[in-house]
């Protein structure tokens, strides 16, 4: 028998088992509890609901908007045997997200759940969290298909991981979502009407994307694929009007003409009898802007100077071919106005430059730029990966799905500018700095504004280096590695909002939030503060206020901070340290077990 406890602590779940020799055994126990901290530990209080689902149960509670307001959870888990996958949820869009065989609860959050699962690889591990109107959690959920439905909220998915149960021993991190949206929400399960054991007829799976700007050319993430239990299939890309052959005999590849029309799968079962599934793809890719390759750059190209004068012509969309890889000590690449650098979905490219910056923004003519899918590399001191110099023309610069790396003294991204408007926005991007005397992040002054989405930021320097501009960072990681141990250096007039993000620091200083003049607002909500370790003579906090020129405006506005401190040599563990009572609004909870207990953020971090 393996035994698999799963933590909730710090917002994310930490999953280990050990094994026996029993060599026959080949059944493994979940143990779950979640950390009521993190969690809500009453009834749900949300108005009730007058919505009713066309398919699914009718909840009679609002939805929640936030892990506080979930009292009940469940578990379920899959895998690709058949045995695994025999149960079904599907999400408000309904779009299937979860396939499975075992499940178990409702659990009221604190207590302990276990469930039993054969011992395998690819076990996925989901955990549906909901609320109860009254506090109370049914636990009958797994063996009957009567939900009180009038009672709970819609369920929806917070927590997610894949573990591999064949191993003495196995760790595995889950964060937690603070996210509640039609993607994640559990319109209905085969179980609540007691048909688990029949899958659906047709089933669909969209690509996964995490871009906003797509490749016209690029089918990948415009391919749906399905699975039915008929005899054969054909497809429709008009509403119906007429049908066709299915571009596979399991997928549909819509095209960006069609995107708002309906798509219909037509199934015909051996009986004669006939189904569909129908699926409109701007439900889904509503938001998807589509570009048009006007030049390539090959993956057997090796050097900057044959491509300096395509990437520098303006109004175009460069399209790096799959496998490309530049390292080269050549002169920068500056994009020209309204030009995009971009990889196709499912393909990789790099750029490195060995001399000098190796991507800088155009400086004159009002101008758009997108980096989507490139890695991009700087590997000389004082040079930087991207480079936003001082512009003459308002400048919005896109960083998606993409990397920027320093490995020297420059920054991975650097925007100075004296002139209009400048917006920065990041998302599902990578920026990383190697040295202590780079930063990762950098934007000088407060005509520049910077947004940061489901990225994560790491650096040995400053992660993010504000001066006067101003930056919001949703959902993402980020680790403060070297020596200086810095989070986020903010001067006069800055504004710096940090939401819903796991904050590490790695280097035992703190996340210090260093300012050197003026009156900078710090804004820090939804986080989880994880303190890795402790340096000689450094206070044993999470966060650092440093700077007697300035005050610090720290402000917790919905108060569901958590600090956890994993260093078993800071005795007196604070949350705060430098800031006066004045300058800190709303309350900053520190981990339940601080002060020098390890297990407060448990044995491993993701």
């Amino acid at each position: 028998m393996r035994l698999l406890s799963i933590f909730i602590l710090s917002g994310f779940i930490l999953v280990t088992h050990s094994g026996c020799s029993k060599k026959a055994e080949n059944t493994s126990s979940l143990t779950i509890q979640l950390d009521p901290a993190v969690f809500g530990t009453s009834a749900h209080k949300l108005a009730a609901s007058s919505n009713t689902n066309q398919d699914g149960p009718n909840w009679g509670l609002s939805d929640p908007t936030s892990l506080s307001q979930i009292n009940c959870f469940g578990i379920v888990v899959g895998g690709p045997e058949a045995n695994l996958r025999s149960s079904r949820c599907t999400n408000a869009n309904g779009i299937e997200i979860a396939r499975f065989e075992p499940r178990a609860g409702f659990f009221k959050v604190g207590d302990k759940a276990e469930i039993s699962v054969p011992a395998g690889n690819d076990r996925h591990i989901y955990l549906f969290g909901l609320a109860s109107s009254n506090g109370t959690c049914d636990p009958g959920f797994d063996i009957s298909p009567d939900v009180q439905a009038s009672k709970y909220s819609a369920p929806f998915v917070i927590g997610k991981a894949v573990a591999n149960l064949s191993k003495p021993e196995e760790v595995v991190d889950i964060y937690l979502t603070n996210q509640f949206t039609n993607d994640n929400k559990i319109q209905d399960c085969s179980f609540f009407s007691d048909d688990g054991d029949q899958p659906e007829d047709i089933t669909l799976s969209f690509y996964q994307s995490k871009r906003r700007y797509w490749i016209a050319d690029n089918d990948l993430p415009r391919t749906v694929n399905f699975s039915h239990n008929g005899v054969s299939a054909r497809c429709s890309r008009d509403g119906g009007t007429s049908f066709g052959s299915c571009d596979t005999s399991s997928s549909i590849i819509w095209q960006e003409a069609d995107r708002g029309q309906d798509h219909i799968i037509e199934v015909t079962h051996s009986d004669g009898s006939i189904q569909t599934k129908t699926f409109k793809p701007d439900d889904q890719f509503g938001a998807v802007v589509f570009k048009s390759c006007n030049a390539t750059v090959s993956n057997t190209q090796t050097s900057f100077s044959p491509i300096v004068s395509v990437i520098s012509a303006p109004n175009q969309t460069v399209c790096f071919e799959d496998g490309t890889q530049i390292s080269d000590g050549g002169p920068t690449l500056t994009p020209g106005v309204n030009t995009h650098l971009m990889v196709r979905q499912g393909q990789t490219a790099s750029i490195e430059n060995t001399s000098n910056h190796t991507v800088s923004m155009p400086n004159s003519g009002a101008s758009t730029n997108i980096i989507s899918g490139l890695s991009v590399v700087a590997n000389q001191a004082a040079m930087h990966a991207v480079f936003v110099s001082a512009t003459s023309s308002a400048l919005t610069l896109i960083v998606e799905d993409s990397t920027l790396h320093s490995k020297q003294s420059g920054n991975a991204l650097h925007a100075y500018t004296a002139g209009p408007n400048v917006t920065i926005d990041i998302d599902n991007a990578k920026l990383i700095g190697d040295l202590n005397n780079a930063s990762t992040l950098v934007a000088n002054v407060n005509t520049i504004n910077t947004t940061v989405d489901d990225s994560e930021l790491r650096g040995h320097g400053k992660v993010i280096d504000a001066y006067t501009a101003d930056f919001t960072i949703r959902n993402s990681i980020i680790r403060a590695q070297g020596s200086m141990g810095i989070l986020s250096h903010t001067s006069a007039g800055a504004s710096t909002t940090i939401e819903s993000s796991f904050l590490y620091d790695e280097s035992g200083k703190g996340l210090k939030l260093d300012c050197t003049g003026g009156s900078p607002t710090v804004t820090l909500d939804g986080n989880t503060f994880v303190r890795e370790i402790q340096t000689a003579g450094i206070l044993g906090a999470a966060i650092v206020s440093d700077g007697s020129a300035c005050t610090n405006n720290i402000n917790s506005n919905n108060n569901d901070n958590l600090f956890c401190n994993r260093s078993a040599t800071v005795p007196n563990f604070s949350a705060i340290v430098g800031a006066s009572a004045a300058t800190v609004a709303g309350t900053f909870v520190p981990g339940s077990n601080n002060g020098g207990t390890i297990s407060a953020c448990g044995p491993d971090i993701p």
